[in-house]
């Protein structure tokens, strides 16, 4: 799957940089203004940045090598837990705002359904968003989880992290400071759960100071899926202290999803979309991502009287910011120009909120609009979402054509990439018509073979070789007619 890809690059990539050092972003600005593919790269304070160089000098790392966190027990009476790290003004990106989650609800009636996010904008300076852009979130780690990191580290979870007693390192000839990446003033528990990443997988350096330098990296952590906790349980294992903890596990960066919603439609509130990520290991072990895991107990709910009458209502905050995403933008130039948009499970987010927008074109305006053609991938039947939207589009023009595939149906599975090649000659008359492709979902997965059918659709109904097909598609390409949106 697309993990499995993913994991197989990561062995890769960490068995060549034998460290675990994560430099934080300081120009919080620049990740406003990047792209989709670099927003992986640099996402601003709080990010993480990979600096091939660095890593290549760095050794393994030891406890001597790191600052030493001087803890106080005592915990100031009155002290109110901190929800959120907006009161250290560098630890979020800029454009990070506290914004309130209103609605969060499963849409299909499977246990694992796709959920769709309302956030309200209500009362907050950030702009307009556009369809298309993007929502970052900062997730936090679960309660749970983060008490048994302190306890596996032996550090009271209560304790204030109050003064760090730097040390020196000699790198390259030149003695060092290592600065502390995290704010001062934070309990333990407050540092875990909002400043690193705990479902992380160790680094090889991590690994090997843990389990030893003789660790089989691939077969003992990255293959079985293991995170940093796992291997600090395991017995016989080397013991870690706070300090070596968080100068190694990698900071907690923020996540990013489609807006599903148009600003035409919705100008107060964003929709996202996102499915809860459960998987179990080759050990065994039920995994949870860490960000839909937060997402999906972020709920609002309410306090009930003794007759069910609700009382009060409690609406939860999540640290958040809108991500411009020029490059994926119906084209408002000319609404007659067709599209074709191409979707897998959570990639229907965006298309929502193209639907949204050419719906408000269609009915407010009065607008005719040019054909769009949806593909649209899901696992099977219970799984289908937007069914509505998509019919009210379909019966208005707002959509000309639907086509949704079952991957994993008890009646047969179909895949996009076979939905695009059936409907080949529907395909090619759209891009000769000087047709946008928009794609959104995994990027091992859904968008190889989907342009790979893109390509074939070419060749075969364009009557041309494969390397004149190819010359085809890098056109579109240079022309801005292909955008993709896509992760793993």
């Amino acid at each position: 799957d697309d993990f499995d890809e993913w994991s197989k690059s990561l062995i890769e990539t960490l068995s060549k940089a034998d460290d675990a050092t994560m430099n934080i972003s300081q120009n919080v600005a620049k990740s406003s203004q990047s792209t989709p593919q670099e927003r992986m790269e640099t996402v601003g304070s709080g990010g993480l940045i990979r600096d091939e160089k660095s890593l290549a000098n760095c050794a393994s790392l030891h406890s001597s090598q790191f600052s030493e966190l001087l803890l106080n027990d005592h915990y100031p009476e009155g002290r109110v837990t901190k929800k959120d790290l907006f009161a250290y003004p560098n630890f979020y990106a800029e454009g990070t705002f506290q914004l309130k989650i209103v609605s969060n609800r499963g849409l299909a009636p499977c246990q694992d359904s796709l959920r769709e996010a309302i956030v309200s904008l209500s009362g907050h300076p950030m702009g307009n968003y556009e369809v298309g852009d993007l929502l970052w979130i900062y997730p936090q780690n679960h309660p749970v989880q983060v008490a048994a990191y302190a306890k596996a580290v032996g550090a009271n979870p209560f304790a204030i992290i109050e003064e760090v007693k730097k040390a020196e390192i000699a790198t390259e000839g030149n003695v060092k400071s290592r600065p502390y990446p995290y704010p001062i003033g934070l309990t333990v528990s407050e540092t875990l759960q909002n400043c690193v990443d705990l479902g992380a997988c160790p680094s090889l350096s991590l690994a090997r100071a843990i389990l030893g330098p003789n660790v089989d990296y691939k077969s003992a952590v990255v293959e079985p899926r293991r995170t940093t906790l796992d291997l600090l349980l395991e017995p016989g294992s080397n013991k870690l202290s706070l300090s070596d903890l968080l100068f190694q596990l990698p900071p907690m960066r923020p996540r990013y999803y489609s807006i599903a919603s148009s600003p035409t439609v919705h100008p107060h509130e964003i929709m996202i979309v996102y499915r809860p990520v459960k998987y179990v290991t080759s050990r065994g072990e039920l995994r949870e991502g860490v960000a839909t895991s937060y997402l999906s107990n972020t709920v609002p709910s309410f306090d009930d009287d003794e007759y069910g009458e609700h009382k009060r209502e409690n609406i939860p905050t999540i640290a958040a910011g809108i991500m411009r995403n020029p490059a994926f933008r119906l084209p408002k130039d000319d609404p007659l120009k067709p599209i074709m948009m191409i979707a897998g499970g959570c990639g229907i987010a965006p298309f929502r909120s193209f639907l949204d927008e050419r719906l408000s074109l269609v009915h407010s305006g009065g607008k005719i609009v040019g054909d769009a053609y949806l593909f649209f991938g899901v696992r099977n039947e219970d799984d289908e979402v937007y069914n509505t939207i998509i019919e009210h589009s379909l019966e208005s023009g707002a959509l000309s054509k639907a086509v949704i595939s079952h991957s994993n149906s008890c009646c047969g599975s179909r895949f996009v990439a076979s939905d695009i090649t059936a409907h080949g000659a529907l395909v090619y008359d759209l891009l000769q018509r000087g047709g946008n492709v928009y794609l959104c979902g995994g990027a091992s997965g859904l968008a190889w073979t989907c342009v790979e059918a893109i390509k074939a659709v070419i060749v075969e109904h364009g009557k041309m070789s494969v390397e004149d097909g190819e010359h085809y598609f890098a056109k579109l390409l240079e022309e801005g007619r292909y955008a993709e949106d896509i992760s793993d």
